[in-house]
């Protein structure tokens, strides 16, 4: 996968229409010369799971995780439409998955520095409920993602590893956060679950609920979620928010008596 722009790579582009001068950093390399980021899955999960035993649980929507497999490989593997008839669509004829749940991103900053990021789907930690977001890359877009399973599947003489997740979409409206506002996109196909190869993970995000805007029915999902972009470790490139034009009645002014 192309990797991200990084802060000076964006400051430099930025700045090149007004011919400001550009900060050198400290240690600048070449991002040509860098390796390529790494995938490692782990923390498999015992016991034998095929495509037949993943099922919808409480806090995810109702989808075909067949279909949506089919439909996956399909598009991305065979380079058909996805209007293309069920029927038409490959079957795995190995319907064995390995499960897994965790994701080890290597990477490495312009400046040569190594980073290491942890991406999980286990729903419980110590105790207390975790959910984690993804940015999943595409060519033209980057999309918001919970994690829901990394798994692996053979697909002719292939291993490939996929990821599972909730697809969640931008909405045109600001919060007094300033940070931008999502929702699950439970009004697209297959109730917003999406498949997208392990590699296509970008970075983690964080995600939090606007516990103001009340949970959907029949699910234990938000109306509306915050991305918290100033936790983002790209956060000079990727900060999205829009603040809140409150009207001069609402402040309260100062008086000094």
């Amino acid at each position: 996968m192309a990797r991200s722009v990084h802060y000076y790579d964006s400051l430099e582009y930025k700045k090149a229409e007004t011919n400001s001068p550009i900060p050198i950093p400290p240690a600048f390399v070449d991002p040509a010369s860098l390796p390529p980021p790494t995938y490692a899955l782990s923390s498999e999960l015992s016991g034998f799971h095929t495509i037949h035993s993943v099922h919808s649980t409480e806090s995810q929507p109702n989808f075909s995780f067949k279909d949506l497999l089919s439909s996956f490989l399909d598009t991305n593997e065979n380079g058909n439409s996805a209007t293309r008839a069920r029927r038409n669509m490959p079957k795995l004829e190995n319907q064995q998955l390995e499960i897994y749940q965790m994701l080890t991103i290597t990477d490495f900053e312009t400046d040569g520095k190594k980073i290491v990021e942890k991406i999980r789907t286990h729903e419980v930690f110590h105790g207390r409920k975790r959910v984690e977001y993804a940015v999943f890359r595409y060519d033209k877009e980057e999309v918001y993602g919970q994690t829901r399973m990394f798994f692996s599947i053979q697909y002719g003489s292939r291993i490939v590893n996929l990821c599972l997740a909730q697809r969640y979409t931008h909405v045109e409206t600001a919060h007094a956060t300033g940070l931008e506002v999502v929702k699950p996109a439970l009004d697209q196909n297959y109730n917003g679950m999406f498949i997208a190869y392990a590699n296509q993970i970008d970075r983690s995000v964080w995600i939090v609920p606007d516990f103001g805007s009340g949970k959907m029915n029949d699910n234990n999902l938000f109306n509306r979620y915050l991305v918290n972009t100033d936790a983002d470790r790209f956060s000079w490139i990727n900060t999205k928010g829009k603040t809140v034009k409150l009207p001069d009645r609402t402040y309260v002014k100062w008086t000094e008596e």
